[in-house]
């Protein structure tokens, strides 16, 4: 398969998963500006801290949240800074194939299904690469952690 027939394929599956799962509208904030303020105070940051991460003057955020701009030139970086994504600025859609993770959340990736049981206490443990793994009775070693996650950017 070519590279224009995966993109091709890509774009017709994911035209049937926005016909078969609508995106939301957030309703609330129903402005660029009042989507960009909003996502900007619940992340405790101010104007002038969201300039700096996005390498713009404050007046700069303060025309976009006045809706004085349609289309910020520094929007992709705006939108990874307030942990979002473009079209949610733009037009307030909020697509349900997209799982938001706070910053502060890791999320793990094991090398083995792990099947949750409240019966039972997880920890991760490290140890120096090529060391060996000894567990006292009644660990079970279940996988090994393939990869880490932090928020939405993978750590390697």
């Amino acid at each position: 398969m070519t590279i224009k027939d995966q993109k091709k394929l890509t774009a017709a599956l994911e035209k049937q998963i926005h016909e078969i799962m609508p995106k939301e509208k957030d309703t609330k904030h129903n402005t660029m500006g009042s989507r960009i303020e909003w996502k900007m105070k619940a992340l405790g940051l101010n104007q002038r801290q969201l300039g700096r991460l996005c390498d713009v003057p404050k007046s700069s955020i303060n025309n976009a949240i006045k809706d004085k701009v349609k289309m910020p030139s520094y929007i992709k970086k705006l939108a990874e800074v307030l942990e979002t994504n473009v079209n949610y600025l733009l037009t307030g859609e909020i697509d349900p194939t997209v799982v938001h993770v706070p910053a502060n959340t890791s999320l793990l990736a094991c090398d083995t299904p792990v099947r949750p049981n409240d019966d039972v206490d997880y920890h991760i443990v490290s140890i120096k690469k090529g060391e060996r793994l000894y567990t006292p009775k009644g660990v079970e070693h279940i996988g090994i952690i393939s990869d880490v996650y932090i928020g939405h950017k993978q750590k390697k």
